[in-house]
């Protein structure tokens, strides 16, 4: 994979890992940190040059997915922020 920006690139990650490892149960908060997430994501596929064929980075309301060739599985941890939540019963 190719990246136009390289320094933007390797900041987009580093932002992404740490609102990945963050754990607070404030909803307004974790609105928030989707949203950032969102545009995170989002600017990886314009800073980078996702080879043809392969699925693009995809935000899917919880966390931001690596681009990943055809016929992969995807994987990675559940992120603690988006459960990280009191019951509410």
């Amino acid at each position: 994979m190719e990246f136009a920006n390289e320094t933007t690139v390797t900041l987009i990650f580093t932002k992404l890992n740490k609102l990945f490892t963050l754990h607070p149960a404030n909803a307004t908060i974790n609105k928030k940190r989707a949203l950032q997430f969102a545009r995170l994501c989002a600017a990886l596929n314009e800073f980078s040059t996702v080879p043809d064929g392969f699925c693009p980075f995809y935000f899917d309301q919880v966390s931001c997915w690596n681009a990943t060739p055809p016929q992969t599985t995807a994987r990675m941890r559940c992120v603690s922020w988006q459960f990280d939540r009191p019951n509410p019963g």
